[in-house]
Formats: C-alpha cells, structure tokens, sequence
C-alpha cells in the first residue's frame, strides 16, 4: 500500500473530491478538489464560506505513485460560464478520452449544468444544463456509459416531504440516447424516509448497477431513532445505503445497510465510494468519523449483499472532518482512491491518495 499526499497547504481547506470528481484511464487518473481559506471551527467544515473557493485539479500517469498539481487547468473558469446550448452533434460519451463533471466548486452544492472534456481534462466545453435544472438540484459526478450517444445519470435534488431539513436530497437516475439532446426519467433511487445523496455508482459484469448512497435524517435526539425494519441492521439517523437495479436504472431495492456505529444520532452524512474489482468482488471505502477517527474499506464477495470487516488504510486522523473519497479502479486490480483529511501533523484539511491492492 502506497500514501501519497496530493496536496496541502496550511492557510487552506482542501477537500470533497467525492463533490468534484475523480477520472481515469489505465493508469492516468485526474482528481479534483475544492481549495478555500483555513476557517477554525468547532462545528462544520474549517472553511471560511465567505472567501473564494475554488476547483482544483491534480493528475498523475503512473498510476498515483507521483502527482501534478495543474493550477491552470480551465476547469473552474469554464464551469462559471452562462449555460450555453449543446453542439448539434451531442455528447459523444464514448470517446476514448472522455469525461464528464457536474457542478461548480461551493460548500452548499447547488449544481445544475455539467462540462465534458475530449482530451483527458486538459481543455473543458460547456457548460450545459443538466436534465431538469434548477436551483433545487444538488448533484456530484456519477454517470454510467452506455454508448456513443448513451448515458445514465444519478442526480439528485432538494425534495418536499424528506425528514431532513437542512439537506432534504432524493437521489434519481436519468437517461439519454441522442447525446443529451433529451432525457427520460428512469427511477428514484430511495424513498423518502430519510436524505440520499452522494451516490456512487458501478456497473457489474452481469449488466446490473449498484449503488452506495449516503442517508440521514432529522433527530433531535437518541429516543427518535427509528427501529431497524425487519431483516434490516439496525443504525442510527445515518448510514450507508447499498442498491442494486436490475432494469438499467429503473427500479432500485436494498442490497446491504452499512451502520455507522461511531454516533448513533449525527448531523452528518458519511460519503463513500464503491469498486468492482476484476475478481468480480466489490469494494466500498469510507471515513469512520468520530473521537477516533480512520478512514477504512470493506470487501463484498456477494455482490453487496453482505460485507467483511473494516480494513484500516488510515488512522493518523485528528479529527471527524475527513473522508468524500473518490475512487478509480488501475491496471492488474489496484485501487486508487483520494480523499481528505486532516493529521496530527498536517491539522488543516489536505489531500490524499492511497494505492492499494485488496
């Protein structure tokens, strides 16, 4: 296993690759990140929300045994631009160097236009409007490539009726075949019954998607935790979701609860980030955030039904705001996967990667 540090900087916050996006190819990966002024605070992000914050890019070619930081990548002039219309010829999805990113670089995500790259994030085109756009919308980058002009979105935006006041998201999927031209709604992802947000999404060889989905909901203490249904793990107010749809993103059931047994009542949701490894195992990485915090990955040999234990890839962690990891699957079944944190060593928030072989 190989730690690297992607970046840091003392006067700064850098975090949430999980809300800027992370993408490869073979063993070239590009990260991105959102970098803003160190703010102390004993509840919240150590950002100050009242300075700029900004997207940033780090890109390495051999697989994050070294990183470039490309402080000039276009990315986040670009992304700020007014919307503009598509090229009549779409998005073409299948090109050998291509990505696409949702959103622009904020606390609070309000993302509702997407940019695409031809050329490995080195220059962007767009940005245009997301399926549905609106100020509700609060999506990160999680798409599925299903041809040239073919692909599914997870989304998601605030919704009336979700026990979640501050965040009330609800996860969906939706679909193009002309290039982005027009989308169909395909399906919620969860119900109402708590927020989902901060999917991620992987494709298994059998043709079915699957899904690790952040949810939370309102209690304003231990007695209005919920029972767990039957059959289900009991958790508290927070956990994480696993879903599986065997429909292309129509209809979606629960695969596997994850708890998060540091705090049984939580303001704070736990992003995570979720591989299909060559063996046809997956896994799943997360940040146990509490008093001592790690940041850890599980292994399913079922397809989700059912995960092993926590494996610690790090716990030199000094506090509970760490972890939106992203993750990239490298040549011969190595994972990379970036993430942010915070040390006994480096205490502003940075950036990390961990090469790892399961």
């Amino acid at each position: 296993m190989k730690n690297t540090l992607i970046y840091y900087n003392t006067q700064q916050f850098a975090g949430w690759p999980a809300n800027a996006g992370m993408w490869s190819w073979g063993n070239e990966v590009l990260v991105a990140f959102h970098v803003g002024s160190y703010l102390p605070k004993k509840i919240g992000h150590r950002i100050d929300e009242r300075k700029e914050i900004r997207t940033v890019m780090a890109r390495t070619t051999d697989g994050g045994q070294t990183w470039k930081l490309e402080l000039d990548n276009p990315i986040e002039e670009i992304s700020r631009r007014e919307p503009i219309p598509l090229p009549e010829e779409g998005i073409q999805f299948s090109h050998p160097d291509f990505a696409l990113k949702v959103g622009t670089a904020a606390v609070t995500i309000r993302n509702s236009t997407y940019v695409v790259t031809y050329d490995r994030g080195h220059t962007w085109q767009g940005p245009y409007l997301l399926p549905g756009a609106s100020k509700t919308m609060t999506a990160r980058t999680d798409y599925i490539i299903e041809g040239r002009s073919s692909c599914i979105l997870v989304l998601s935006r605030q919704t009336s009726g979700i026990p979640c006041k501050l965040l009330p998201d609800r996860s969906y999927a939706v679909r193009t075949d002309d290039g982005g031209h027009t989308w169909t709604m395909l399906g919620y992802l969860a119900d109402k019954s708590a927020r989902s947000a901060l999917t991620n999404t992987v494709r298994m060889s059998d043709g079915s998607l699957i899904c690790s989905i952040s949810r939370r909901y309102d209690a304003a203490s231990e007695a209005e935790i919920r029972p767990p249904k039957r059959g289900q793990t009991p958790h508290g107010n927070h956990w994480i979701e696993i879903r599986r749809s065997t429909d292309g993103g129509r209809h979606w059931r629960i695969l596997s609860i994850l708890d998060m047994p540091y705090s049984l009542r939580s303001k704070s949701t736990n992003p995570s980030c979720l591989g299909h490894l060559p063996d046809g195992r997956l896994v799943i990485l997360y940040a146990f955030r509490g008093k001592i915090s790690r940041f850890v990955a599980r292994l399913s040999q079922d397809g989700g039904k059912t995960w092993g234990d926590e494996i610690v890839l790090d716990g030199d962690i000094n506090n509970e705001d760490v972890g939106y990891p992203k993750l990239a699957m490298l040549p011969f079944g190595k994972v990379l996967v970036v993430y942010h944190s915070a040390s006994s060593d480096r205490p502003q928030q940075h950036i990390k990667a961990i090469v790892w072989e399961p």
